[in-house]
């Protein structure tokens, strides 16, 4: 990386190096990952690693090998196994994300999350894995952005997107936490910090100046004069709503022999999923999902759902590969844009 060359993106990179850091420095090593960059202009690209070291002594950084994907298998693999693998540092596998974007696509986002491996598929080598099928959908749900971070406070910390706190550092030295140690003359327990506001009950075989000193210890005061006054039980909680079932129903639609789904993720509307069901060849349903890209609208992956299922019509249904023909093989690129009326038309006459 050229710092004169590179210059509009030589900041982004250094940022994004030290934040995916903070977000893998606890992470195990060998685990595998996938990485999202989103930029300007609709850009979006994705690429898999492997975590292979963790150094902490300056300058902190992440060593990774890059890998590849097959999608007809579903397998992840590292590069360069018949010669060796050659870890890169991390600020130059980002940098290289940053650099193919270039400067009229300038990366603004980077989303990182564990590779949903399939455990049901054996591995012959170390070198390899198969993610699930559903993959796609698996990482849009567990997905952390890491550039820039949603949160970062004293430590690391680590906020999945509409999930909980995935880890929480340093913050030992701002927290107070009431110590409880045990008076072995009294015989019973001493509660010493911040006020509790309950008067301890004396263990059996105390005597009476034990209990006083609890008592003095911990002074009790709930702003009433009456002392031995316990405070109104909570309300009790509201009964659950029940889920009504119409309301998932409205989200598949039936859509001439087939039908056409919403993809919701995290409480957002994010895509669509065509159900073909007419191809086999796997355990798998023959299903695709398409999400609105960043820039794009849901009415955009709406009309390639369509116009993927209308390809389906030329692929035989009896062949041994025709699942894969027509979820594997045709990409995202591969869809044409058509007319959604004419398209609405046609599957209404199948």
């Amino acid at each position: 990386m050229c710092a004169k060359k590179h210059q509009f993106c030589a900041a982004n990179v250094k940022e994004a190096t030290k934040y995916t850091f903070e977000f893998l420095r606890d992470e195990k090593v060998g685990s595998w990952w996938h990485i999202r960059v989103s930029g300007e202009a609709g850009y979006d690209k994705i690429g898999w690693f492997r975590l292979c070291y963790n150094r902490f002594g300056g300058p902190r950084l992440n060593m990774v090998c890059t890998c590849s994907f097959s999608e007809p298998d579903l397998a992840v693999t590292m590069n360069d196994h018949e010669v060796g693998y050659e870890p890169l540092m991390n600020v130059t596998y980002l940098a290289r994300f940053f650099i193919d974007a270039g400067e009229d696509h300038g990366i603004n986002t980077i989303w990182v999350a564990r590779a949903p491996v399939d455990r049901t598929v054996s591995e012959t080598k170390g070198d390899v894995i198969h993610v699930c099928e559903d993959w796609e959908e698996k990482i849009i749900a567990s997905e952390t952005r890491v550039f820039p971070p949603l949160q970062h406070v004293h430590g690391a910390v680590k906020l999945a997107v509409d999930k909980s706190i995935a880890g929480l550092k340093g913050l030992g030295d701002k927290t107070k936490w009431p110590r409880i140690s045990k008076d072995p003359d009294a015989g019973k327990v001493r509660v010493t910090g911040p006020s509790v506001g309950r008067r301890l009950p004396a263990s059996d075989g105390g005597d009476e100046s034990g209990s006083d000193a609890v008592s003095d210890a911990i002074p009790y005061s709930n702003g009433s004069s009456d002392d031995e006054a316990d405070p109104p039980p909570p309300p009790p909680l509201p009964p659950p709503v029940p889920l009504d079932p119409a309301a998932r129903e409205v989200r598949v639609r039936v859509w001439g022999p087939w039908s056409i789904s919403e993809v919701w993720s995290g409480g957002t509307h994010t895509g669509y999923g065509a159900n073909c069901y007419c191809h086999f060849g796997s355990a798998a349903a023959c299903k695709k999902n398409i999400k609105a890209l960043i820039g794009g609208t849901l009415g955009e992956a709406r009309v390639l759902c369509k116009s993927w299922l209308l390809m389906g019509r030329d692929i035989a249904t009896h062949l041994p590969d025709a699942r894969a023909r027509h979820v594997l093989h045709i990409k995202r690129a591969d869809i044409p844009v058509r007319d959604e009326a004419e398209m609405d038309a046609i599957a209404a006459g199948l």
